[in-house]
């Protein structure tokens, strides 16, 4: 199992250096790059050999996914910008959260939202299928958007809809802010492709790496998924302005949880 670290350009060497094994890239940051920083970063992953698989934070309020300001040809043409870009950096997995671009006026019909998001996820899928990349949608809790805030209702949506290369992350800082236990985890995990982690510091929710206090509990979610069969990336997505302070502590308790996880299995 891979334990990687979301974060910026700027940090990936501190990142490569704390010991993760990749980068998760912000699709938004990627968006916001220019060329010769994208090309700076292709030119670290390579030389150094650490790699960027993946992407979070698929878009903001500037690309909306829902509501009445979303449009179909504006969800593919900025598909296929990020894909194009993405792919450069060998990206694989393209995270959709996008808190932002989820966010619902308490009279826009929830069922019309549901609508949408179908239509987003076959225009993603097509524009991810020439790449090899997979799609992978993920709940959010509602202190960050009103749309698609639980586990269950991402996988039905992806059940449902059978596209081969359409799954979930799961995060279990947004689950556990909705107040889940880990049994949706284990009835999602045939979908799941990528796992998040974050410790959820008070009553705004501020995301943390992993300490010491937290770490049972992250132990018995990484359990819970290991026992059922996962074995692929997991990603600790914090507040990367704690990372030099919290990063490397981190990484070590994620690492010791994964090596004893994978001698419990």
């Amino acid at each position: 199992m891979q334990i990687g670290c979301c974060g910026i350009a700027d940090q990936a060497d501190t990142i490569r250096r704390m010991g993760y094994d990749y980068l998760e890239l912000s699709g938004v940051a990627l968006m916001s790059m220019t060329e010769g920083e994208r090309r700076d970063l292709a030119d670290f992953s390579r030389l150094t050999g650490f790699p960027v698989p993946s992407v979070n934070a698929y878009a903001g309020a500037d690309h909306p996914l829902v509501g009445p300001k979303r449009r179909p040809d504006d969800v593919r043409s900025y598909a296929a910008e990020l894909m194009k870009r993405a792919h450069l950096l060998g990206v694989r997995g393209i995270g959709i959260g996008a808190p932002a671009a989820r966010r619902l006026a308490p009279d826009f019909p929830y069922n019309e939202a549901d609508v949408q998001m179908r239509e987003n996820l076959h225009i993603l899928s097509e524009e991810a299928a020439p790449y090899g990349m997979t799609i992978l949608l993920e709940a959010l809790h509602t202190g960050t958007c009103e749309y698609l805030n639980h586990t269950d209702e991402a996988a039905r949506m992806v059940r449902e809809l059978s596209l081969s290369n359409v799954s979930l992350v799961y995060d279990r800082y947004h689950t556990e802010v909705m107040g889940e236990d880990l049994q949706p985890l284990r009835d999602c995990l045939p979908f799941v492709k990528h796992l998040h982690y974050s410790s959820n510091l008070g009553p705004a929710h501020e995301r943390g790496f992993l300490t010491e206090q937290e770490y049972d509990g992250f132990a018995a979610f990484l359990q819970a998924a290991r026992a059922g069969g996962y074995d692929g990336k997991i990603s600790v997505e914090a507040d990367n302005r704690r990372l030099e302070a919290d990063g490397e502590a981190c990484e070590r308790l994620m690492r010791k949880a994964v090596n004893e996880t994978g001698r419990k299995v």
